[in-house]
């Protein structure tokens, strides 16, 4: 029985070989890098447990990350 199971279905065109297949995921399978490291922001703001806005929280880890990133850059 299959109820309430994820399945996978390989459509395999007449003559090809199994090697010759991509597997095409959908938009919704995967996280793009920066909806990652947002998620993995909300749930430490979580952790935290501390009074305040997330957006507030975000925007200043974000910046801290920027400005990190910047002092390793050269100079111009």
């Amino acid at each position: 029985m299959t109820a309430n199971r994820n399945l996978k279905l390989l459509l395999q065109p007449d003559g090809e070989h199994l090697e010759a297949l991509k597997e095409i995921r959908g938009e919704f399978d995967t996280k793009t890098p920066s909806q990652r490291l947002r998620a993995v922001l909300f749930v430490w703001w979580q952790q935290l447990n501390k009074p305040g806005d997330f957006d507030d929280f975000y925007l200043r880890k974000m910046e801290s990350l920027i400005d990190g990133v910047k002092n390793n850059l050269q100079p111009q």
